[in-house]
């Protein structure tokens, strides 16, 4: 899976994510969060599945940072560690 990772040489930082595994820490950008709303209502699925499968079709982009701009620690959960 690591093949489909999109790795920008102008922004080594940035990464195109493919299959992101929660929706915890999030940056949008204001055309990002109103496409989002857009597609996410009404609500189908859970969040976690619902991005993903949002991504997949190509209906909406999605980038990891390298370090990571934000962490996650087990205080919350998640369907992925449970």
């Amino acid at each position: 899976d690591c093949d489909q990772v999109g790795y920008s040489k102008g922004r080594p930082h940035l990464m195109k994510a493919f299959h992101p595994h929660c929706a915890a820490a999030i940056v949008y950008t204001l055309k990002g969060a109103r496409k989002v709303a857009g597609l996410c209502l009404p609500i189908w699925g859970y969040i976690d599945v619902m991005y993903p499968k949002l991504i997949k079709a190509g209906k909406l982009n999605a980038f990891h940072s390298w370090p990571p701009a934000f962490y996650q620690d087990d205080k919350w959960g998640s369907v992925y560690n449970s």
